[in-house]
């Protein structure tokens, strides 16, 4: 039986780090995906408006938010929406840990 693709939002504005995830994904071999791009909060928020999509990949360094705030920012608003944060190593090693937030950390 097929299964339905994933669908995933990318919210990323490196159009390098766009091709590897587009690359990862093409490679995975037990499910397939659906990935549709927003290269910024604001576009991924109203593409996020629209339903649908199962799991939100997101950069934290984007043209309108960075740091934690952007997660804060898409997570207030789409709580029900699980979300693997993607970043350089270097991005998250001075943050405060915060154990209220459902983090996944994809270190690119």
């Amino acid at each position: 039986m097929m299964q339905s693709p994933i669908k995933i939002l990318l919210i990323e504005d490196d159009e390098q780090d766009i091709e590897l995830i587009e690359t990862y994904l093409a490679i995975a071999k037990n499910f397939t995906t659906h990935l549709e791009i927003a290269t910024s909060i604001q576009q991924g928020l109203e593409r996020l408006y629209v339903g649908g999509i199962d799991i939100i990949l997101c950069d934290l360094t984007l043209p309108d938010g960075r740091g934690l705030d952007t997660f804060v920012q898409i997570n207030a608003q789409f709580p029900e929406v699980p979300m693997i944060i993607l970043s350089g190593l270097n991005d998250i090693v001075n943050w405060v840990w915060e154990p209220s937030f459902p983090l996944i950390f994809w270190c690119i």
